[in-house]
Protein backbone atom coordinates (compact mmCIF):
# COMPACT_ATOMS: atom_id res chain seq x y z
CA UNK A 1 0.00 0.00 0.00
CA UNK A 2 2.86 2.36 0.63
CA UNK A 3 4.64 1.68 -2.04
CA UNK A 4 1.40 2.41 -4.33
CA UNK A 5 0.99 5.99 -2.46
CA UNK A 6 4.97 6.88 -3.61
CA UNK A 7 3.84 5.97 -6.85
CA UNK A 8 1.51 8.26 -6.91
CA UNK A 9 3.21 10.87 -5.31
CA UNK A 10 6.09 10.88 -7.84
CA UNK A 11 4.03 10.98 -10.65
CA UNK A 12 2.47 13.90 -9.34
CA UNK A 13 5.85 15.34 -8.54
CA UNK A 14 6.65 14.47 -12.27
CA UNK A 15 3.86 15.64 -13.93
CA UNK A 16 4.18 19.27 -11.32
CA UNK A 17 7.71 19.88 -12.61
CA UNK A 18 6.62 19.45 -16.19
CA UNK A 19 3.16 21.56 -15.84
CA UNK A 20 4.93 24.09 -14.02
CA UNK A 21 7.35 25.43 -16.90
CA UNK A 22 4.01 26.32 -18.66
CA UNK A 23 2.46 28.14 -15.58
CA UNK A 24 5.97 29.85 -15.10
CA UNK A 25 5.78 31.22 -18.60
CA UNK A 26 2.22 32.96 -17.71
CA UNK A 27 3.44 33.94 -15.07
CA UNK A 28 5.89 36.12 -17.06
CA UNK A 29 4.15 37.26 -19.18
CA UNK A 30 1.64 38.48 -17.06
CA UNK A 31 4.19 40.81 -15.83
CA UNK A 32 5.54 41.46 -19.22
CA UNK A 33 2.04 42.53 -20.44
CA UNK A 34 1.41 44.61 -17.31
CA UNK A 35 4.88 46.71 -17.27
CA UNK A 36 4.01 47.49 -21.01
CA UNK A 37 0.79 48.14 -19.55
CA UNK A 38 1.91 50.85 -17.27
CA UNK A 39 5.00 52.31 -19.30
CA UNK A 40 2.13 53.30 -22.33
CA UNK A 41 0.11 54.81 -20.24
CA UNK A 42 2.77 56.89 -18.42
CA UNK A 43 5.10 59.51 -18.80
CA UNK A 44 6.60 58.99 -15.53
CA UNK A 45 6.62 55.44 -14.48
CA UNK A 46 8.31 53.14 -16.54
CA UNK A 47 9.06 49.92 -15.94
CA UNK A 48 10.93 47.23 -17.98
CA UNK A 49 10.86 43.48 -17.49
CA UNK A 50 13.58 40.94 -18.62
CA UNK A 51 14.30 37.74 -18.60
CA UNK A 52 18.15 37.61 -17.31
CA UNK A 53 18.43 33.77 -17.71
CA UNK A 54 15.77 31.48 -18.60
CA UNK A 55 14.68 30.85 -15.03
CA UNK A 56 14.56 34.10 -13.76
CA UNK A 57 12.70 37.63 -14.02
CA UNK A 58 12.85 40.99 -13.26
CA UNK A 59 11.15 44.40 -13.33
CA UNK A 60 13.21 47.30 -13.35
CA UNK A 61 11.89 50.76 -12.74
CA UNK A 62 13.50 53.37 -15.00
CA UNK A 63 14.02 56.62 -13.08
CA UNK A 64 13.84 60.21 -14.67
CA UNK A 65 17.09 60.78 -14.55
CA UNK A 66 17.70 57.59 -17.41
CA UNK A 67 19.02 54.95 -14.93
CA UNK A 68 17.21 51.88 -13.70
CA UNK A 69 16.51 50.54 -10.27
CA UNK A 70 15.75 46.64 -9.38
CA UNK A 71 12.51 46.78 -8.53
CA UNK A 72 11.08 42.92 -8.52
CA UNK A 73 12.79 39.66 -8.62
CA UNK A 74 11.47 36.17 -9.79
CA UNK A 75 13.13 32.80 -9.75
CA UNK A 76 11.62 29.93 -11.04
CA UNK A 77 12.85 26.69 -8.96
CA UNK A 78 11.47 23.83 -11.87
CA UNK A 79 13.40 21.09 -8.99
CA UNK A 80 11.04 21.69 -6.38
CA UNK A 81 9.07 23.37 -8.41
CA UNK A 82 8.23 27.36 -7.19
CA UNK A 83 9.44 30.89 -7.64
CA UNK A 84 11.03 32.72 -5.52
CA UNK A 85 10.34 36.37 -5.62
CA UNK A 86 11.48 40.12 -3.49
CA UNK A 87 10.46 43.30 -3.98
CA UNK A 88 14.06 45.05 -4.08
CA UNK A 89 11.98 48.17 -4.21
CA UNK A 90 10.72 48.46 -1.17
CA UNK A 91 13.52 46.07 0.56
CA UNK A 92 11.04 43.32 1.88
CA UNK A 93 12.37 40.04 2.41
CA UNK A 94 12.45 37.13 0.08
CA UNK A 95 8.98 35.13 -0.14
CA UNK A 96 8.48 31.97 -1.96
CA UNK A 97 5.29 30.94 -4.77
CA UNK A 98 4.27 27.29 -5.03
CA UNK A 99 2.50 25.27 -7.48
CA UNK A 100 0.03 22.48 -6.82
CA UNK A 101 -1.78 19.95 -9.18
CA UNK A 102 -4.96 18.77 -9.23
CA UNK A 103 -5.64 16.13 -12.02
CA UNK A 104 -3.96 18.15 -15.09
CA UNK A 105 -4.58 21.66 -14.18
CA UNK A 106 -1.93 23.43 -11.98
CA UNK A 107 -2.23 26.74 -9.36
CA UNK A 108 -0.20 28.94 -7.83
CA UNK A 109 -0.17 28.67 -4.23
CA UNK A 110 1.24 31.06 -1.24
CA UNK A 111 0.83 30.49 1.93
CA UNK A 112 -1.03 28.02 1.83
CA UNK A 113 -3.84 29.20 -0.79
CA UNK A 114 -4.43 29.85 -4.14
CA UNK A 115 -4.62 33.46 -5.60
CA UNK A 116 -5.55 35.32 -8.41
CA UNK A 117 -2.74 36.44 -10.64
CA UNK A 118 -3.76 39.68 -12.05
CA UNK A 119 -4.52 40.67 -8.98
CA UNK A 120 -0.88 39.72 -7.89
CA UNK A 121 0.74 41.25 -10.64
CA UNK A 122 -1.31 44.20 -9.99
CA UNK A 123 -0.33 44.56 -6.64
CA UNK A 124 3.11 44.10 -7.38
CA UNK A 125 3.53 46.51 -9.56
CA UNK A 126 1.25 48.79 -7.71
CA UNK A 127 3.94 49.08 -4.94
CA UNK A 128 6.79 49.58 -6.90
CA UNK A 129 5.19 52.44 -8.90
CA UNK A 130 4.64 54.16 -5.84
CA UNK A 131 7.46 57.62 -4.86
CA UNK A 132 10.06 56.66 -2.29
Amino acid sequence: MRYQENLRVNSEQARLRVLSRDEWDAFRKAFYDECDSISNRSQFTQLDCEDPQESSCVVNRRLLSGHSVLALEFIFDPAVPCIYWQDHYNKKTRKRIDFAIEQTRVFLVAEGKGFNLQRFVEQRLDAVTRPF
